[in-house]
C-alpha cells in the first residue's frame, strides 16, 4: 500500500463518495492510502471489506500519547490591592509543570496559592512574588499535581500596584491519554 502522500497523485477518477470516509475507505480497499498511525477509520460493507455484509465496525482510536499544551487563565482585571480567585478547567487530563506570568505585569501581582483541585501546590503558606515564574525566570519546572477532568486549576493572586491590572498567566504541561 502507499501512504497517502503518494496516493494524492494517483489516478483517483474511479473514486467516488459523498463524504471523505467513503472516499478514504475506497482508497484503502484499492491499496491506494494507509491509514495513518493511531487513526480511527469506519469500516462499512460498502466501504471496506468486512466478511460479506457484517455490520460497520470501528477500529479503536489508540491515544497520541502524553502531548505537550499550554492552558490559559485568560484577562482578569484586578484592581489596586484587590484579591483574585482566578479558575481554569482543562478539559482533558494535564500534568502541569510551569507557571508563566507576563514580564510586563509580573511585578504588580503576587501569588498567594496555586491549587489543583483543593491541593495548594506551594509548599508552605504564604505569598510569591509572580515575577518567580515570568517567562525569563530560570529553573521553574515543577512536579505539579495531575489535573483530571472536572478539577478546578486555581490561582490566588493580589495586585500590589496602585492601578488595576489584567492579569493573564499560561500554564504549560502535558495532557494526558489524549
Amino acid at each position: 500500500m502507499m501512504p497517502f502522500r503518494h496516493a494524492v497523485g494517483a489516478q483517483l477518477s474511479h473514486i467516488v463518495g459523498t463524504n471523505l470516509h467513503q472516499i478514504v475507505g475506497q482508497l484503502v480497499a484499492q491499496g491506494q492510502m494507509t491509514p495513518a498511525a493511531g487513526a480511527s477509520l469506519l469500516v462499512s460493507s460498502g466501504v471496506l471489506p468486512s466478511g460479506g455484509g457484517q455490520q460497520p465496525q470501528e477500529v479503536p482510536l489508540q491515544g497520541n500519547g502524553p502531548r505537550e499544551f499550554p492552558m490559559g487563565f485568560g484577562l482578569t482585571p484586578v484592581a489596586a490591592g484587590a484579591n483574585v480567585i482566578i479558575n481554569a478547567n482543562p478539559q482533558v487530563n494535564f500534568r502541569p509543570s510551569r507557571l508563566v506570568v507576563p514580564d510586563s505585569i509580573a511585578p504588580s501581582f503576587m501569588i498567594n496559592d496555586f491549587k489543583i483541585g483543593m491541593r495548594s501546590q506551594l509548599v508552605a503558606p504564604g505569598s510569591i512574588p509572580a515575577q518567580s515564574f515570568t517567562q525569563q525566570a530560570v529553573q521553574t519546572s515543577m512536579r505539579l499535581d495531575t489535573v483530571n477532568v472536572g478539577q478546578f486549576v486555581t490561582l490566588d493572586v493580589t495586585n500590589v500596584s496602585t492601578q488595576t491590572v489584567n492579569f493573564a498567566a499560561s500554564l504549560f504541561g502535558v495532557t494526558l491519554n489524549s
